[in-house]
């Protein structure tokens, strides 16, 4: 991957869920009744017609906003660091060494924790940077807290070599 150093290893890309389209959906269905039921009701054709393209054009930017979050949005732990972008047209972009880590967020809703995903915060020494829409996300956060580990455990172990290697001098 071209955003990946020589001696850099992918450990995890978090994928951007479409189950958060569900509780979408679950809120545009009363307005689809309702739309219907007006519909049905007395009245001129226009305000008829009118209210349906209002409904779907309100669907459509809905959905569309969805998906293109889940084609744009990407977040991804490697050996050394976390980086990630979120937006289209206004880009948040983060990329943080593995040490400069301080804390990991999951935060999820009753949609998602019965279907898997949620939100992740990530905390930095130069800010916090949200993630929504994440599959798995107290998985996600297991991953980073553990390269964290890794990552400090290797320092420590290349401060003790450089330590003896002094010594030996």
């Amino acid at each position: 991957m071209e955003y990946l150093d020589q001696d850099e290893q992918m450990i995890q890309k978090a994928v951007i869920s479409r189950k958060r389209l569900v509780p979408l959906l679950v809120l545009i269905l009363p307005c689809f009744l309702l739309a219907i039921l007006i519909l049905f009701m007395e009245g001129g054709a226009f305000p008829k017609v009118f209210i349906w393209l209002c409904f779907l054009a309100a669907l459509a930017m809905c959905v569309l906003d969805q998906i293109l979050k889940e084609k744009f949005d990407i977040l991804c732990v490697t050996t050394k660091r976390v980086f990630g972008k979120t937006g289209l047209l206004k880009i948040n972009s983060m990329d943080s060494p593995l040490n400069k880590v301080n804390n990991v967020v999951v935060e999820e809703n009753i949609f998602g924790k019965m279907l898997g995903y949620g939100t992740i915060r990530i905390t930095t020494s130069s800010g916090e940077h949200v993630f929504h829409g994440v599959d798995h996300p107290v998985q996600l956060k297991g991953v980073i807290m553990s390269e964290i580990q890794h990552n400090k455990e290797y320092d420590m172990r290349k401060q003790a070599e450089a330590i003896a290697d002094a010594m030996k001098k």
